[in-house]
C-alpha cells in the first residue's frame, strides 16, 4: 500500500509541475523598444544594452538572465522579453553607464528613451 501512495503523490507532483510550466509558457512576451541619445539629443549608434532579470527559481535559488543588444545607426534597439521587471543598462565608451528598472507587460510594447551623460573623466579627451 505505501508504494501505491508514493506513486500517486509522484503523479500528482508531476501533474502540478506540468500545469505550472504550461502557465508560464503561455505568457505572451512583451517588447521593449528604446532609443539612446547623447546630451545634445543626437542618436548614439552601436551602444551596448544589457537587459538583466532575476526571478525566483526552485529550491530557493535565483535564476538570472542576461540579454545583450546593440543600438542600430539610428540609436534604436528592440528586445522581446517575458513579462516582468528588468534592469536595463546602456553603455558606450565616452558616456557614463545609464541604468533603469523597466517593467515589461504581456503583449505590449514598452518604449523608453535613454539620455546618456558624458563621463567627466573623458570630457577632455578628444
Amino acid at each position: 500500500m505505501p508504494a501505491v501512495t508514493s506513486m500517486r503523490i509522484g503523479a500528482l507532483w508531476i501533474c502540478a509541475w506540468m500545469i505550472s510550466a504550461g502557465a508560464m509558457a503561455a505568457q505572451t512576451p512583451g517588447i521593449l523598444r528604446g532609443k539612446v541619445l547623447d546630451p545634445s539629443e543626437a542618436v548614439v549608434g552601436q551602444a551596448h544594452v544589457l537587459i538583466h532579470s532575476e526571478r525566483p527559481g526552485s529550491y530557493k535559488r535565483t535564476i538570472a538572465t542576461n540579454q545583450w543588444v546593440d543600438t542600430d545607426g539610428a540609436g534604436s534597439f528592440e528586445a522581446q522579453l517575458a513579462p516582468g521587471v528588468y534592469d536595463v543598462c546602456v553603455m558606450f565608451s565616452i558616456f557614463l553607464p545609464s541604468c533603469s528598472r523597466i517593467e515589461i507587460k504581456t503583449e505590449g510594447v514598452t518604449m523608453r528613451t535613454i539620455k546618456m551623460k558624458v563621463d567627466p573623466k573623458l570630457r577632455s579627451v578628444e
